[in-house]
């Protein structure tokens, strides 16, 4: 077993590197990337797997928010993380104070997030001031500070009418994240005709090795009329691409298949709706502001593709403003915030309890803020902070 010495005075103490790696664990993460400059027995530590490993497995029993707040100009993004609150029935509505870990500036005009962030990775594309080609995509770690740009991936039908959606996804057996990019061409037919014709990349995340795109081969539909927010679960990333369909892919084997949703849902082809991990399985929630009521759907069997569904009536205080959510908590609630938030100081959010059928507020989360109003502000739910290196 290795062995960490460490010497004080005319004493020396031997601790097991496991020993080393238990205690470790127990700190905040930013504590111990700051330790990594300490010697290179420290280095080679914290950037071992098992270190990497244990943290997560702790971090994922103490999920936060992630906030993410878009600065028009300069291109600036602003990264936030707020603990998640848990449950308390005599408590419906409390405060929590943010902390920022990462501020990511650079000369881009636009910044894209298509997908959720896994285990503490985020992806997301954007597009430069000098171009307005959506063909640069990143992967950062908003806790290391960590940045992969992966290559700019190119095509054969030009750029005219290209849209891309990179999607983040985790496989568990080979401890890989992988980037899914869909791309869509509008192909025009005549005068308001369009076919939005997919094709599909994947390409590993890599900062050590040669990183390139692999074409896969599109077994789902020939047309995407519309791709919502990708989610991944246990090593499957799933997305809606429109006309009650959503496309799975595995992210390990690299193939895809398409689930059929509800036709009388939405969950697969609006912005008022997302896709949800609900206790492992697939589900989705959509917002119907006009009828003052959101709509749970679950698979309830992939095999036979059935759905279940739950509606349920807004509190009160929601039927005020438009809604939109990211996913759930650890709690099982789902997260909900205003649309356009950054409209609304102090910035605030709400779980909804499906069981209990109620809400509680979280105010006024102290420490959001910017030296000029945000463009854009996104809340993801079930975020973990993670201390790996791509």
């Amino acid at each position: 077993m290795e062995q960490l010495v460490a010497h004080g005075g005319n004493s020396t103490t031997t601790l097991p590197v496991d020993i080393i790696i238990e205690i470790l664990s127990l700190l905040p993460a930013k504590s111990i990337i700051r330790f990594q400059s300490v010697s290179k027995e420290w280095f080679s530590i914290i950037r071992s797997k098992d270190l990497a490993d244990t943290f997560l497995t702790r971090s994922k029993t103490r999920p936060h928010l992630l906030v993410v707040l878009e600065l028009f100009s300069p291109g600036k993004l602003h990264w936030f993380s707020v603990p998640e609150h848990k449950d308390n029935s005599n408590d419906k509505t409390s405060r929590a104070i943010s902390r920022q870990d990462m501020t990511h500036s650079t000369d881009v005009y636009y910044y894209f997030f298509s997908s959720l962030p896994v285990n503490g990775f985020v992806c997301f594309t954007h597009t430069f001031y000098s171009t307005s080609l959506w063909n640069s995509i990143t992967v950062c770690n908003p806790i290391t500070r960590q940045t992969v740009k992966l290559p700019d991936i190119g095509n054969n039908i030009g750029n005219k009418g290209r849209k891309v959606y990179p999607l983040l996804g985790y496989d568990p057996e080979e401890d890989q994240y992988k980037v899914l990019c869909v791309m869509t061409y509008t192909i025009s037919y005549g005068v308001d005709q369009g076919h939005n014709q997919p094709e599909h990349y994947v390409c590993t995340v890599s900062s050590s090795e040669k990183q390139e795109w692999r074409n896969i081969e599109n077994t789902t539909v020939d047309n995407y009329p519309y791709v919502s927010q990708g989610i991944c679960i246990d090593g499957a990333i799933y997305y809606g691409v429109g006309q009650s369909n959503i496309a799975r892919f595995d992210v390990r084997f690299e193939n895809m298949e398409l689930i059929k949703a509800p036709k009388e849902s939405n969950i697969s082809r609006t912005c008022y709706s997302t896709l949800v991990n609900y206790n492992g399985r697939l589900g989705g929630v959509e917002f119907h502001n006009y009828k003052q009521e959101m709509t749970l759907w679950i698979l309830e069997d992939f095999e036979k593709q059935e759905w279940s569904r739950k509606t349920f009536k807004y509190p009160c205080e929601w039927k005020r403003f438009r809604l939109e959510s990211k996913g759930l908590i650890h709690t099982g609630e789902l997260m909900v915030f205003r649309r356009s938030p950054y409209k609304t100081k102090p910035f605030c959010a709400y779980y909804y309890d499906f069981n209990k059928e109620s809400a509680r507020k979280v105010d006024q989360i102290g420490g959001v803020e910017t030296e000029e109003p945000p463009e854009t502000r996104l809340c993801y739910p079930g975020y973990v902070e993670n201390i790996r290196f791509l």
